[in-house]
């Protein structure tokens, strides 16, 4: 059976593939990847001493496989099923899953899903991994189920290669339905024309919705994650412009690059090259920062929602770093 097949018909889609890992809320959860063989590639959650429903704690995440590997872990609400890790983010597929959706990282919903969430679940958080060949190397997929009222309708199309993969009558179907009218009246426009709908239709969705607002932090740890360290496709470069300028108001964030310590206001853009200056370096009071020590696959990544700083930043205090993991501090 072709991947083409499997994408097209979620139900066909191979259940083997999955490896299930299930954490309590509030169990402590020993480290995973010690348990892999060495020169493994693949990624697994990874969590210290800390547990996954404490707020305002910091807590690590796995990044051993250098830079196309990404590890993501969080105890959501209700129904909403998180899964963790990277390969590819230009070369995601999305299949149907029960009754919710399993979506390869729907990079925004995630980061807001999670930031909002973390701290509150107390149910258990199933996670599914997926693995599949790329390169000869195998890679983790990123899978997770949210509840399909926090999905607009036919997101599903969401990532590039596989929005480009559309026929035209697939592309002609999902824009009938987003847009509830007859599929007739699309058939004299061309393919490019009726994916052109489905951008115009994303955009609308994210420009009109709280999303807009809500999702700050995961544009930037994805803008991050692109402009370091994915060299794009020119349909994925397409597609990536389209959400850039949706979120023009949040750094692109290319200074991450730079081998020194790197700040940037989610909301204005503006750099700090001393961290000492955070309390004053923008009119928002850094109400989000980004913060990169070294480049190379040894980062700090750290954002912290913050209402506003009353003293000077306290590196020591306020950003922790250990070499080859993402650290998150949320304040929610």
């Amino acid at each position: 059976m072709s991947e083409e097949s499997k994408i097209s018909n979620p139900s066909l889609f191979e259940y083997s593939n999955f490896t299930t890992y299930v954490f309590e809320g509030e169990t402590e959860v020993a480290d995973p990847v010690s348990c892999l063989p060495v020169g493994s590639h693949h990624v697994l959650p990874w969590i210290s001493s800390h547990t996954i429903s404490l707020p305002g704690e910091i807590v690590p995440f796995h990044m051993e496989t250098g830079s196309r590997a990404l590890s993501i872990i969080g105890a959501l609400e209700e129904r909403t099923y998180l899964v963790t890790g990277c390969g590819n983010m230009t070369d995601m597929q999305t299949h149907s899953f029960e009754n919710g959706i399993l979506v390869e990282l729907i990079r925004y919903e995630l980061m807001h899903r999670l930031v909002s969430a973390y701290g509150r679940a107390k149910q258990k958080v199933e996670i599914l991994k997926y693995y599949e060949p790329h390169n000869d190397i195998k890679y983790e997929t990123c899978m997770f189920r949210v509840a399909p009222d926090y999905l607009p309708p036919d997101i599903k199309y969401l990532s590039p290669t596989t929005f480009q993969r559309l026929s035209k009558d697939e592309g002609i179907r999902t824009v009938a339905n987003i847009y509830n009218v007859p599929a007739h009246l699309l058939r004299t426009k061309s393919h490019a024309e009726v994916l052109e709908k489905l951008e115009n239709y994303m955009l609308k969705w994210y420009t009109e919705t709280e999303v807009f607002n809500t999702l700050k932090l995961g544009l930037a740890m994805f803008t991050y994650w692109v402009s370091f360290h994915t060299i794009l496709s020119e349909e994925s470069k397409r597609w990536f412009l389209l959400e850039n300028e949706v979120f023009k108001r949040i750094a692109f964030l290319e200074e991450c690059i730079l081998e020194k310590p790197t700040v940037m206001c989610l909301n204005c853009n503006n750099p700090v090259a001393n961290i000492s200056d955070l309390d004053r370096f923008c009119e928002h009071g850094a109400k989000a920062l980004f913060v990169n020590r070294f480049g190379h696959g040894h980062n700090l990544v750290m954002f912290k929602k913050i209402v506003g700083f009353d003293r000077v930043a306290d590196p020591a205090k306020d950003f922790t770093w250990f070499p080859g993991y993402f650290l998150f501090n949320f304040s929610v």
